[in-house]
């Protein structure tokens, strides 16, 4: 929080990313991580939520947020992956319901460009 008020997000992330590192089941510090996370630092969010993939078996928030920045960077079939593991970790309505979001973005995008049949 300091480093953010101070105009520091990069020293904000990392420090963020140690705690996530510690604890990789905190949706709270994810939502954080994730407001500093710009699209410059994409690819590098990305790894870092792979790296957090297997520290913990039982966890889906890095599966869920590396989906979510998959989306936004445009790599779909990487989040539909992602997203697709988190549905066979956990039952959390808010949670299927915001990956809901990110299909039905999906599926307008197939509908405009034609591809109806995958779009359904």
């Amino acid at each position: 929080d300091v480093y953010s008020q101070q105009k520091k997000p990069d020293a904000a992330r990392t420090v963020l990313e140690g705690y996530l590192r510690d604890s990789p089941q905190s949706s709270s510090i994810y939502d954080k991580w994730l407001g500093l996370v710009g699209d410059a630092q994409l690819s590098t969010a990305i790894n870092f939520l792979k790296e957090l993939q297997g520290a913990d078996e039982t966890a889906w928030q890095p599966y869920f947020y590396r989906g979510v920045l998959s989306a936004r960077n445009g790599n779909w079939d990487e989040a539909m992956a992602a997203l697709d593991h988190v549905l066979q970790k956990t039952t959390q309505t808010s949670v299927r319901q915001q990956i809901l979001s990110v299909y039905n973005t999906r599926g307008f995008q197939l509908v405009q460009s034609g591809d109806v049949d995958t779009a359904r």
